[in-house]
């Protein structure tokens, strides 16, 4: 009777640890979880407003260059800067995006479609045509050069773009998110999936132009 008493309470005290283990596995998965996504939500506001605040100077810049018809070469490397610091939290945001598919941190539905994704492209050749200038025009001793036709269509086109952008992300930002601090804001980004949203308004604005060539 006593070995019968000895070995039920032997499997009541197994089963326990192993729900007691178990239960701790899920409470440490569930808080490494919201940690991961605190931190994601973090990068990824840092990133997005990267890309708003550079695109602000860029437009100010743009607007100089079309208004002078010519280029400084103060204008040249701040553009290039820009470009380039847009060009990284871009692919900064397609990192992360591609490594959430994984973790299926989104619904299935709030997908960017990767079919015929330029994935920054546009951004790449605009930098590389801001690099070629350059190269072209750091050692020379003008100030500030003339505008020919193709670069001042470029240069219009970058407007434009930049211009659409501009106002995609502020309208998001305000019918979204107003009103809230940078760490609502980013944990809003996470859990409602805004971030998706947003970058899949970027590859919306930006297939528009692939095919243009931004070339000296």
């Amino acid at each position: 009777m006593n070995n019968k008493i000895d070995k039920k309470s032997s499997c009541i005290l197994t089963i326990t640890l192993i729900l007691l283990i178990s239960l701790l596995v899920n409470l440490y998965q569930s808080l490494t979880g919201i940690t991961y996504k605190k931190e994601l939500g973090n990068e990824i506001y840092k990133s997005i407003e990267e890309v708003r605040t550079r695109n602000e100077s860029i437009l100010l810049t743009l607007d100089g260059c079309i208004t002078s018809q010519s280029i400084t070469k103060e204008e040249i490397l701040t553009l290039y800067k820009n470009y380039n610091l847009i060009n990284i939290a871009e692919l900064n945001l397609w990192e992360k995006y591609l490594k959430s598919i994984e973790v299926s941190l989104f619904k299935k539905d709030n997908k960017v479609d990767l079919t015929e994704s330029s994935q920054n492209e546009v951004f790449a050749n605009i930098e590389e045509l801001i690099y070629n200038l350059l190269l072209n025009y750091m050692s020379d001793n003008m100030d500030s050069i003339k505008l020919d036709d193709k670069l001042s269509m470029d240069i219009s086109v970058m407007k434009e773009i930049s211009n659409e952008l501009n106002n995609y992300i502020n309208s998001f930002m305000e019918e979204k998110l107003s009103n809230l601090e940078s760490e609502e804001k980013a944990e809003k980004m996470i859990s409602k999936g805004y971030w998706i949203d947003i970058l899949k308004g970027i590859e919306e604005i930006n297939s528009k132009y692939k095919n243009y060539m931004f070339k000296l």
